[in-house]
């Protein structure tokens, strides 16, 4: 005959609780509909307009130059708390955002100062220690500000 360790709960005693395994899978899913959320608010901020570079941006494409990422100023596994804040992610292209993860190009403020916030974002600037003088892989649009 089975125990039944919620009645056991309900009477006062010690359940067994969840398993982790449920818990956790509970946890990622509500993450990944925050995100998708999150994703959702970005869209219609952004208008599947590029930060970097004023390109309008596709969904799917193969091309790396016009396929939409949502781009994560603080990466998702460093920083678990930000990782659905909309405040934290911008619309670029997969090529903007492949410069952008090995800072080639940083977000910076008006002080210069590289930001984490997409409501602190002046301007974008060439990481001056890999990418030389008029070897830019692509020009920047200088009017995107947000």
């Amino acid at each position: 005959m089975a125990i039944d360790y919620d009645a056991i709960a309900r009477a006062g005693g010690h359940g067994k609780g969840t398993p982790r395994k449920v818990l956790q899978a509970e946890k990622r899913k509500h993450l990944k509909a925050a995100i998708k959320d999150a994703y959702k608010d970005v869209d219609a901020r952004d208008g599947l307009i590029s930060w970097v570079s004023g390109k309008r941006l596709m969904r799917g494409v193969a091309s790396d130059a016009v396929r939409l990422e949502h781009h994560h100023l603080d990466r998702r596994s460093q920083s678990k708390a930000r990782q659905a804040d909309p405040r934290n992610v911008i619309s670029v292209s997969a090529l903007e955002a492949d410069y952008l993860d090995y800072h080639y190009l940083i977000p910076v403020d008006r002080n210069g100062d590289e930001c984490h916030d997409t409501r602190q974002i002046a301007d974008f600037h060439w990481n001056r220690h890999v990418v030389k003088v008029h070897c830019e892989p692509f020009g920047l649009d200088p009017h995107v500000r947000r």
